[in-house]
């Protein structure tokens, strides 16, 4: 990933907006207690599909220090992973039934590398990542954990004789945790740790426990009395209103010294210091550009040097600011070698640096690649090609963290974890057991459900199953295997041959594979390039009505930009079949199998279209005034029945009312399985849901949840069986219904508390497969959802 963002003070790359629609508009994003819904005490025992050993973002890693080969590394979406052979073999050591798998940081205690820190919530910026639930630690290398640190929960009196009120808690995205070593392991631990928001109503600032954290408080600073002299006595480290705190770092044999960089849209953010154990804080400024130009920062130094290097990006652009050394421990400073890569962007996304502990002359940096110094930064060698999967040198693009110890380097990136042993002139991926693929969705062959396509995050499009015939003698591969490149998108099997499939990418990038001539790119030129440019990651749709007998012409395909486009001749041409219905992108395609005349498109908008004739005519938008008017994330119609159709919504209802100041609102907005109206009194939610249906055709529509069981979560996919049944999947999990109008079931079971993005249900194999934003493919067979549905209560 690659483009930059817009100017501005914003969270957002390219994609993101693409990726907030479906999870928490209107909000930037959900609230912390949506993702962590209770669990049935008992549930349906799914199988983790894969795709094994590939990866996927990495965002941290803490490295042993005196045994370099065991390294802890935090994943954007799947926990926090553990090996004791360099990265050969990895295994997890965060339940996937935690409160949240989303990894910011991680530190080792520095004087027990068994005792381990993790903070939750992904800090980079980029709307498609998701928030945590605070900081926790472990004492025995990860076997256990304990919350060390709650998110901000509840509102307390910023001034006693003042009408205003504080929120206490830590960040729900964590990006940097620093322990004081100066402090006897025996005594209550002085913890500092950094945060930034995506949200409006977020926390983001540097906060510090005196006490192994049972209690945090926004970071003193002597210097900087309090307004209103509340909430700290000891003063207040930039503001108690929100800035972003990138980096932070005790010096190892310097008791003490902390440098910490902010990001606080004006001169005081930069690079600050703090000589007597962060009580209070000086701004760096000898060598350094003004305040205002300073980003997202990071910061490296090392016991026994008062080398300090700083790589910084300039706020609003996400370009490089520069990289800064300083050799008296943060007093003055000197520009670096920056002009080098001057033009790299990204900043505020990926930013790392570190220093060999044993040479302060010898530092490696990422963002898009990887550069390295051995002369203290008057020159900067790249030392990773990402554009080159045949490289020696090829290292996955998207760098997040560093560490190197002599010629051993390693690092965590967007592909997951990659070692150097000769210095950078060679790299190696190693992700064995590393299964933390995030996935955008999935497919399954019709007729064949060993046979899936899933679009990755930053990881290409990846299949299981054969797509090749055998060839001179060989077996053509089945287990799962990259097939494109670049971000992978919507997949989409024809129902007569899983080997004949199609594949989006990002900007309406299509391939097509058949058995006899493999993939090929498809020419969309016909689509203006503007139209296309508007398009992240377009939807697809195929005809999958039943023929009398093998089709003789090619099955009807479609794609959606802000109208629909269809091939009749296997993707070589196309042809535009409607006008742009609302002026925002399709989101979501359906051609009824019961009838491929029917065809029904979703818009980001929230517009949902009908054509009965297959495209020569359109419907005005038929959501419907229930509809919340939020990204139509997926449409479904009954196999046997294209009058009954189902919507799924990406949204969550955010009004909250209250006039009392101490009341927990994430809890009263959020409180999972309640139903979602407005109560009487001064607390409620707007009355609208998550999932609608319709045996008209969208004439009219019903709530498919009226009773309000589903969790107010944005819902991402709904499945139809051939006997009524229905499966939706969410942010929390998946639900069934026997049929339209009972009560919805959670069958989440034993799957990963994470993003769950796509469903899908084989008919003929009766299998449910899901797809998650963090670990990969997992399968529920019918029987063994049948089996656990006829299981007597617990302790019944």
């Amino acid at each position: 990933m690659s483009d930059d963002g817009s100017s501005g003070f914003t969270t957002h790359k390219v994609r993101a907006d693409w990726f907030q629609q479906r999870t928490s508009y209107p909000k930037r994003e959900a609230v912390a207690p949506a993702h962590s819904r209770p669990r049935q005490s008992a549930g349906p025992v799914w199988k983790e599909a894969g795709p094994p050993d590939i990866g996927g973002r990495l965002t941290s890693m803490a490295v042993d220090p005196a045994r370099p080969d065991r390294v802890f590394v935090g994943s954007a979406g799947g926990g926090v992973w553990y090996t004791e052979d360099a990265g050969r073999n990895w295994r997890q050591v965060w339940s996937d039934r935690e409160r949240t798998l989303a990894i910011g940081s991680l530190a080792l205690d520095p004087h027990d590398s068994n005792v381990l820190y993790a903070g939750t919530g992904e800090a980079n910026l980029s709307g498609e990542t998701y928030p945590g639930a605070g900081l926790f630690k472990t004492i025995d290398g990860g076997k256990n954990w304990t919350l060390a640190g709650d998110v901000a929960n509840h509102l307390a009196p910023l001034h006693p004789k003042g009408p205003l009120y504080f929120f206490l808690g830590v960040p729900r995205r964590i990006g940097t945790i620093a322990v004081d070593p100066s402090v006897a392991p025996s005594d209550p631990q002085h913890i500092l740790i950094g945060g930034v928001t995506h949200s409006d109503d977020g926390v983001a600032a540097m906060f510090e426990t005196i006490d192994s954290g049972q209690n945090w408080l926004p970071a003193p600073d002597a210097n900087h009395p309090s307004p209103l002299g509340a909430v700290t006595s000891g003063g207040v480290f930039i503001s108690l209103l929100d800035y972003y705190c990138h980096s932070v770092v005790f010096h190892p044999d310097q008791p003490g010294l902390v440098l910490a960089t902010v990001e606080a849209q004006g001169t005081r953010s930069g690079i600050w210091i703090s000589n007597d154990g962060a009580k209070s804080w000086l701004q760096a400024k000898t060598g350094l550009p003004s305040g205002d130009q300073f980003g997202r920062t990071s910061l490296t130094l090392a016991a026994g040097s008062k080398t300090i290097y700083a790589l910084a990006g300039q706020q609003g652009t996400q370009k490089l600011l520069g990289v800064f050394r300083s050799e008296d421990l943060g007093k003055t400073w000197t520009e670096c070698g920056g002009g080098t890569f001057a033009g790299h962007g990204q900043l505020s996304y990926t930013n790392c640096i570190a220093m060999d502990p044993a040479n302060p002359m010898t530092a490696v940096l990422g963002s898009l690649e990887l550069h390295k110094t051995i002369d203290g930064g008057t020159t900067w060698n790249q030392i990773s090609n990402g554009k080159n999967p045949f490289a020696h040198n090829y290292v996955h693009r998207d760098h997040h963290a560093l560490w190197i110890g002599g010629s051993r380097i390693y690092c965590a990136n967007d592909g997951g974890f990659a070692v150097s042993e000769d210095g950078g002139q060679t790299w190696k991926a190693r992700n064995k057991g590393l299964a933390i693929s995030m996935l955008y969705d999935v497919a399954v062959a019709p007729s064949d459900s060993r046979c899936m396509g899933c679009g990755m995050q930053d990881n290409g499009t990846w299949f299981a199953g054969a797509l090749d015939p055998p060839a001179d003698g060989s077996t053509p591969p089945t287990a799962f295997r990259p097939e494109l490149q670049g971000d992978g998108g919507w997949t989409c099997y024809d129902p007569d041959a899983e080997t004949h499939v199609y594949a989006s990418q990002q900007r309406m990038d299509l391939w097509r594979h058949r058995a006899s001539d493999s993939w090929t790119n498809l020419d969309l030129t016909m689509i203006p390039a503007e139209e296309r440019k508007k398009v992240w990651m377009a939807v697809l749709a195929m005809d999958r009505s039943q023929p009398g007998k093998p089709p003789t012409t090619p099955r009807a395909v479609y794609i959606g930009s802000n109208r629909v486009w269809c091939s009749l001749d296997d993707g070589d041409t196309w042809q535009a079949i409607s006008d742009p219905f609302d002026g925002s992108i399709i989101s979501a395609l359906e051609v009824a199998p019961a009838d491929p005349r029917f065809i029904y498109a979703g818009t980001t908008n929230g517009g949902l279209f009908r054509s009965q004739d297959g495209g020569a005519n359109w419907s005005r938008n038929l959501a419907g005034p229930e509809s919340p008017g939020h990204i139509v994330t997926r449409i479904a119609t009954a196999p046997a029945d294209a009058l009954k159709v189902y919507f799924t919504v990406g949204t969550v209802a955010l009004e909250f009312f209250h006039d009392d100041p101490n009341t927990t609102a994430p809890d009263q907005i959020l409180r999972a399985g309640l139903p979602l109206t407005r109560s009487p009194g001064t607390h409620g939610l707007v009355d609208f849901h998550h999932v609608f249906t319709s045996i008209d055709g969208g004439n009219t529509w019903d709530d498919a949840d009226s009773k309000g069981h589903l969790p107010n979560l944005p819902h991402n996919s709904v499945a139809v069986t051939s006997f009524g049944g229905l499966f939706v999947a969410h942010d929390g999990g998946v639900d069934m219904a026997g049929q339209p109008g009972e009560k919805w079931v959670d069958i989440t079971g034993n799957l990963p508390n994470i993003r769950i993005t796509d469903l899908v249900y084989h008919e003929r194999d009766r299998l449910v497969v899901v797809s998650t934003y963090g670990r990969g493919i997992w399968t529920l067979s019918a029987d063994a959802l049948g089996k656990w549905s006829k299981q007597p209560p617990a302790g019944g």
